[in-house]
């Protein structure tokens, strides 16, 4: 991992119990567009380990395109994978970032990779007024969640790699089966000659690029 890439970040623990806390990673906005921004919270693959997560930060979250929102990146809690976290949960980590950060309540965008992108469906799920959308490269949505009316706002891009896993295309076609019907736009992007990770470099741009022009 670049030197240069890792200074970007910084770690931040926010109390939620009276033991308990949630670990981010976190990067300010370099183009604030006042005194409360939007908020980017993003989902790592694998264990969400620290060491994943900065990758995942430089691999997948790191567009310029998202310099006007603070980046958050959740570490796994306790050695638990976020995928695996409740509603109440979620809430309880979405509520702390609104307490710890000058961030706006709602107009979040929610995204993941992989592990993370069944994360980020997650959260949106615990509370879709609180996004705007949603990004998974790839992900997919968990059979227990059931789009409806609250969902109607929501710009759903769900990437995925060409020579990534068949389940992973399944999962996706399944997701804007289930998804069309209850949000403003969902579709599925293939980045071509890409497996399951990014490698640090990765164009990004043209990923998010296409989010911001779903309609």
């Amino acid at each position: 991992m670049p030197e240069e890439i890792l200074k970007e970040m910084e770690t931040v623990k926010v109390m939620y119990t009276d033991t308990s806390w949630f670990s981010f990673r976190v990067v300010p906005p370099k183009k604030s567009s006042g005194e409360y921004d939007r908020v980017a919270l993003c989902f790592s693959g694998g264990d969400q380990s620290e060491a994943v997560v900065n990758y995942c930060y430089a691999a997948w979250f790191r567009s310029p395109m998202l310099d006007t929102y603070w980046k958050i990146l959740p570490v796994s809690i306790g050695g638990q994978n976020l995928r695996d976290l409740d509603s109440a949960a979620f809430c309880a980590m979405t509520r702390s970032i609104v307490g710890q950060f000058n961030c706006l309540e709602s107009g979040w965008l929610a995204l993941g990779t992989s592990n993370g992108g069944i994360a980020a469906f997650k959260c949106l799920a615990a509370e879709p007024q609180r996004f705007e959308g949603l990004i998974t490269v790839p992900g997919s949505l968990s059979k227990e969640i059931a789009p409806d009316k609250n969902w109607s706002h929501l710009k759903i891009l769900l990437a995925v790699g060409q020579e990534d896993q068949e389940v992973w295309h399944s999962a996706a076609d399944k997701t804007i089966e289930k998804t069309e019907s209850h949000v403003r736009a969902v579709q599925k992007m293939i980045l071509k000659k890409t497996g399951h990770v990014l490698p640090i470099g990765y164009k990004v741009d043209r990923i998010y690029k296409v989010w911001f022009n779903l309609e």
